[in-house]
C-alpha cells in the first residue's frame, strides 16, 4: 500500500487507533485557516509519497497565524526529490496513554527533530 499520510492516518482512525488531529489543505488560505482551528502550535508538513521530508524542510512548527502561512506558502512551493508538493496538513500533537508528539528544537534519541515526551502536570502558583 502506498498512501499520502493522511490516508494513513484516515485508515488508522477507521479502525479505532488513536491518531493525531488534523487536515488536509490544498492552498495557503486553506491551511491557515487549519491551523487556527485546531491552534498553536500546529504543525504543517507536505503530503507526498517520500520518506524524509522533514530533513527536507517539508515539515514546520507553526507557533502563531503569521507563522502558519509563511511555512504553508513554503511548503506548497517546493519539491521534494522531484515530487512537487501539492496539499499540506495542518494539525497538532494528540494526547494518548499520557504521552504527546512533540517537534522541538532539540534532537530526540535519534537524532531528529520531534519525540514522544510525557507532558508534565500543570501546577498552580500562588
Amino acid at each position: 500500500m502506498d498512501l499520502l499520510e493522511h490516508q494513513g492516518k484516515q485508515l488508522f482512525a477507521r479502525h479505532g487507533i488513536a491518531v493525531p488531529r488534523g487536515n488536509v489543505a490544498t492552498s495557503v488560505d486553506d491551511a491557515v485557516n487549519v491551523s487556527d482551528a485546531l491552534g498553536y502550535p500546529s504543525v504543517v508538513k507536505a503530503q507526498a509519497q517520500i520518506g524524509g521530508r522533514g530533513k527536507l524542510g517539508g515539515i514546520k512548527l507553526a507557533g502563531s497565524r503569521v507563522q502558519a502561512r509563511t511555512h504553508s506558502e513554503a511548503i506548497l512551493a517546493m519539491e521534494i526529490r522531484g515530487l512537487r508538493v501539492q496539499e499540506v496538513m495542518g494539525g497538532g500533537g494528540f494526547a494518548d496513554r499520557g504521552r504527546v508528539l512533540r517537534l522541538g528544537r532539540r534532537p530526540g534519541p535519534d537524532g531528529r527533530q520531534f519525540r514522544y515526551v510525557t507532558p508534565r502536570r500543570p501546577t498552580k502558583r500562588g
